[in-house]
C-alpha cells in the first residue's frame, strides 16, 4: 500500500476526525477521502488541507441553515 493510500485509509476509517461537523462532517471526510484510494499518485498533505477546509464549509452552511430554520 502506498503511502498515500495508507492515509486514505486512515481518512476512511477514523470518523471522529469530523466529529465537530457530525455527519455532514464525515460525509465530507468520505467523499474526498476517497480520492485518495482513487487517484494514488494524489498529495496526501494536499487533500488534508481541502478536507479542512471543506469541513469549515460544511459547518458554515449547516449553521446559516439552522439560523435561517430558527428565525422562521
Amino acid at each position: 500500500m502506498t503511502v498515500e493510500g495508507r492515509r486514505a485509509a486512515e481518512i476512511l476509517a477514523t470518523p471522529g476526525m469530523w466529529r465537530r461537523a457530525g455527519a455532514a462532517g464525515r460525509l465530507v471526510g468520505l467523499d474526498y477521502g476517497s480520492a485518495l484510494l482513487a487517484s494514488p499518485r494524489c498529495d496526501a498533505d494536499a487533500l488534508v488541507h481541502c478536507l479542512e477546509r471543506g469541513e469549515a464549509v460544511v459547518l458554515k452552511i449547516a449553521g446559516e441553515t439552522a439560523e435561517a430554520k430558527a428565525n422562521g
